[in-house]
């Protein structure tokens, strides 16, 4: 280095990275044992060079990694730590980079080459170099650039628009686009492009987005319930999102109707406690709580809502896995407003059905204090079923229903009675001796002692 034959180094340390990468990484824990990425040679020279202010010969060496880092993190099996070894000398290159004496659209096109080539992050530092550069010509360039590679894409692919892939490359260049044309104070074309890609990409989100950020909030509610009706079903975490912009929106407007209907459908859709308490509250600046509830629980009774509130037409539930009455729902309410003789009423009607139910052991909390003899033989069946599937999971769960008992029988000076069932308990399962240990262990011996 010092003689300076730069060349003969990049060189050298482009085959060393070639060579490094000619076999994947892997490592295997159990038997301490694989193959490792060794690009510290490659980073102690890209550091000594960056240091001597040869930072071109720094990025030459990384455009290795961009040309070929994607493909071999792929195949790598090691935890990620080839790519973030690979990650530790791209920070060098792109603070070489910064510093060097290309010009902007060079260096903008470096960086947007080596993002597009990333899906580990392990560029990640190329941003910065991108918000150090505020050249408008440069930047306006490399929107016409990246407006051609966009065009130069398949728009339609023959998948049809569930084409993941081809919706997120088309995505990653479009949003380097918008932030290029932001850089270059083109900001008017961003909303057209936006548009655009909403239909193609299914990127309502972004559109909506910056239709906010434009302060064009009218249009922005428009479009995100349009992306709604468009997607249907078919990206349900983008409609919720779409949902939840809209809903503030209407906040910030006052249009409290709207956020009314818009927690009715969410209740319709996913009917439990949390979406039935934000219907309620917006109920509450409707002033229409009541009629809410009322037809909130007729539809946990059958499964179909009448047009009320701001509904506009009457809905039922027909999908293939609806079953109604809808008891979880319903006494999760039911404890949550501390109507408990509703509660047991409830749960008795889930035992004659047989029905699937998954809240037991909240139902008996919820009836221990008025009805403690119903609580323990809801918790009696719930531990004795756990002991009967012979697995120590199971004998930990079963511990828990037990505390739960203890608990009632000592409030309720039944202390006879707990001793007595604990002893029938070690006799009948005597031969289980995890369970035995395990029963010591978690309520054992000084419960006995009571």
């Amino acid at each position: 280095m010092s003689g300076g034959n730069i060349k003969k180094i990049i060189s050298s340390m482009k085959r060393e990275v070639k060579f490094v990468m000619s076999e994947p990484a892997w490592r295997n824990h159990w038997k301490d044992e694989g193959h490792i990425a060794d690009f510290d040679r490659v980073e102690t020279t890209m550091k000594q060079l960056f240091c001597q202010k040869q930072y071109e010969a720094v990025i030459e060496i990384a455009q290795v990694f961009i040309d070929e880092a994607k493909e071999y993190v792929e195949s790598c099996n090691d935890d990620g730590d080839s790519a973030w070894k690979i990650q530790n000398c791209m920070e060098i290159a792109f603070k070489a980079l910064t510093k060097s004496n290309w010009p902007d659209l060079k260096k903008i096109q470096y960086s947007i080459e080596a993002i597009l080539n990333d899906d580990y992050e392990i560029f990640r530092n190329a941003h910065d170099v991108l918000k150090s550069v505020q050249d408008l010509s440069a930047w306006s360039k490399m929107a016409d650039k990246l407006f051609e590679q966009l065009n130069e894409l398949q728009c339609k692919s023959p998948k049809g628009r569930d084409d993941f892939y081809r919706s997120y490359g088309r995505d990653r260049i479009s949003n380097l686009l918008i932030y290029a044309l932001e850089k270059a104070d083109r900001s008017q074309e961003i909303l057209p492009l936006c548009e655009e890609e909403a239909w193609l990409t299914d990127s309502w989100e972004r559109y909506v987005h910056h239709l906010v950020k434009a302060k064009q909030y009218k249009k922005a509610r428009t479009v995100a319930e349009e992306g709604i009706h468009h997607l249907g079903n078919s990206y349900p975490g983008i409609t919720h999102s779409l949902r939840k912009t809209i809903a503030k929106l209407a906040s910030d407007s006052g249009d409290f109707s709207s956020i009314l209907l818009l927690k009715q459908e969410d209740f319709l859709n996913h009917p439990d406690l949390s979406t039935y308490q934000t219907l309620l509250d917006a109920a509450n600046k409707t002033k229409n709580v009541d009629e809410m509830k009322l037809w909130a629980i007729q539809f946990l009774d059958s499964g179909k809502a009448p047009a009320k509130g701001a509904l506009k037409s009457a809905f039922q539930d027909d999908s293939e896995y609806a079953q109604y009455p809808h008891y979880e729902a319903l006494i999760s309410i039911a404890i949550n407003e501390k109507r408990i003789e509703d509660v047991l009423s409830l749960y008795r009607k889930v035992q004659k059905k047989d029905c699937y139910f998954r809240s037991d052991h909240q139902v008996a909390s919820a009836i221990e204090t008025k009805y403690p003899d119903g609580a323990l033989k809801i918790w009696r069946g719930l531990a004795e079923d756990c002991i009967a599937q012979t697995n120590p999971s199971a004998y930990n769960e079963a511990a828990g229903y037990l505390k739960s008992m203890m608990k009632v029988y000592l409030k309720t000076k039944r202390n006879k009675e707990w001793t007595e069932y604990l002893s029938q308990l070690k006799e009948s399962n005597k031969r289980k001796t995890r369970f035995i240990r395990t029963l010591r262990g978690l309520i054992g011996e000084k419960i006995v002692s009571n």
